[in-house]
């Protein structure tokens, strides 16, 4: 069955992107360690390294939520689930480890 607003294709696209992005976040928390490990850095060079991280993962979160607006919201109204998803959604948005 296929759902109005379900693209698998943009589902998959995203995933990919999703998983590009974090392999330079993992790029960039390298950089991080390696800048606060070395004594002669300044705090404006780990700041820096920081600030690519915070910005890049900001990104991957847009790239998600989008995807999941687009395609599991729409998906949760047409079944009668909006509600559900719709918690599950803020709850996500506003989670704080």
């Amino acid at each position: 069955m296929r759902l109005v607003g379900h693209s698998c294709a943009s589902i998959l696209t995203t995933r990919r992107g999703v998983v590009f992005r974090l392999r330079s976040v993992q790029g960039y928390l390298g950089a991080v360690s390696r800048v606060a490990k070395n004594e002669h850095s300044y705090g404006a060079d780990v700041l820096q390294q920081l600030s690519a991280v915070q910005g890049a993962l900001s990104k991957i979160s847009a790239m998600v939520l989008r995807s999941h607006a687009k395609d599991g919201v729409t998906t949760a109204v047409l079944r009668g689930d909006a509600a559900h998803t719709g918690d599950e959604l803020i709850g996500a948005l506003t989670y704080r480890s």
